[in-house]
């Protein structure tokens, strides 16, 4: 055997324990949650304006003539948009504080997160767009 791979093998007296490999960093450590919980809080509130609005007694007969309509249309569509820039931003954020060796799958963890709770909010929304509809149509009382 040659002093090269000699040095090149430890291994443990007997005894001890055999050295560990340090443990792979893990993306969602170090991305944080609340953000995307919170940008989910205001699809949920945007869902109930929604229905409060359009349901109101002060509401048109249509929802589309209503004054709050075009209001409301605008917000969802910025809230949105605002899914993917909120997806970047945490990213951006926790790729900054994390350690060199522990950036990989940060950006992946935060799209699907961003994703996620942009789609559940969408959903939402437009279940709150039907609920709306069935109230003026007298399907739910």
């Amino acid at each position: 055997m040659d002093v090269e791979e000699s040095q090149s093998t430890t291994v443990a007296p007997a005894g001890e324990p055999a050295p560990r490999e340090q443990a792979p960093c893990r993306p969602r450590s170090y991305l944080p949650g609340w953000p995307f919980l919170l940008y989910l809080m205001v699809w949920a509130g945007m869902a109930a304006a929604t229905v409060v609005l359009l349901t109101g007694p002060d509401s048109a007969a249509v929802p589309v003539d209503d004054l709050s309509y075009p209001t409301l249309l605008l917000v969802g569509l910025t809230l949105a948009a605002c899914g993917p820039v909120l997806s970047l931003t945490v990213w951006l954020v926790a790729r900054a504080q994390a350690a060199p060796e522990c950036r990989g799958g940060l950006l992946t963890t935060a799209l699907v997160r961003g994703s996620s709770a942009t789609l559940f909010g969408v959903v939402a929304w437009w279940a709150a767009l039907l609920l709306v509809d069935a109230l003026r149509l007298g399907m739910v009382r």
